[in-house]
């Protein structure tokens, strides 16, 4: 009988009420913490088109297009209202995106489904990757929380938001009591590996 999901069994409530802690202690000049809910889901959609894949190598390479099957990839995750962002207080604009699902070891990939050939071909290196790195069988784990989409709004960048984002969602985890947690990431860009030493360091 396979185990039943921790992360997956989390509450709406739960959720919100480890963000609120996590929101009280992020201070960031002029910078306000959000739970992307459904409120933000269409601007935060738009946001991660125009700061993350437009800028990210495999996407950029492979020639990925603004999709609603590309959209739909963002919206599974969005939904689970665990991502961040980090909002101007003046402007009200989105200024960076931390997104973050539930990946578990026993996720099956369905390439047939998906229509556009760049995105199933990007899903298929991502897939390539995951099973190489062995995360799961590495740490004889089930599930863990998986960090991917982290992006800045190049306006905004060179402020150290993406670590501060990356904080601020690793000290939302923290939050849910969980004990042990695993956070599952990767890095396809030297940004975001600068970002992810940045946060292990510290």
């Amino acid at each position: 009988m396979a185990t039943p999901s921790v992360l997956k069994a989390l509450t709406r409530e739960q959720i919100e009420e480890a963000f609120k802690k996590t929101k009280a202690e992020t201070n960031i000049p002029g910078i306000e913490l959000e739970l992307v809910t459904e409120k933000y889901y269409d601007r935060v959609c738009e946001f991660a088109w125009n700061n993350y894949a437009l800028k990210e190598p495999i996407a950029t390479s492979l020639g990925v297009e603004n999709t609603d099957e590309f959209k739909n990839i963002w919206m599974s995750s969005f939904k689970l209202n665990l991502s961040l962002i980090f909002i101007d207080k003046e402007t009200r604009d989105i200024i960076a995106m931390r997104a973050i699902r539930i990946a578990c070891k026993d996720d099956v990939l369905d390439l047939e489904s998906i229509k556009s050939q760049s995105i199933r071909d990007m899903l298929a290196f991502d897939d390539y990757c995951d099973k190489y790195a062995d995360f799961f069988g590495h740490y004889g784990v089930s599930e863990a929380f998986h960090f991917w989409g982290l992006a800045v709004n190049e306006k905004f960048g060179r402020r150290g938001y993406a670590v501060e984002i990356c904080r601020a969602a690793i000290n939302m985890i923290r939050h849910f009591g969980i004990d042990p947690v695993y956070i599952k990431g990767e890095a396809s860009s030297n940004y975001s590996k600068k970002v992810h030493r940045c946060c292990h360091n510290n």
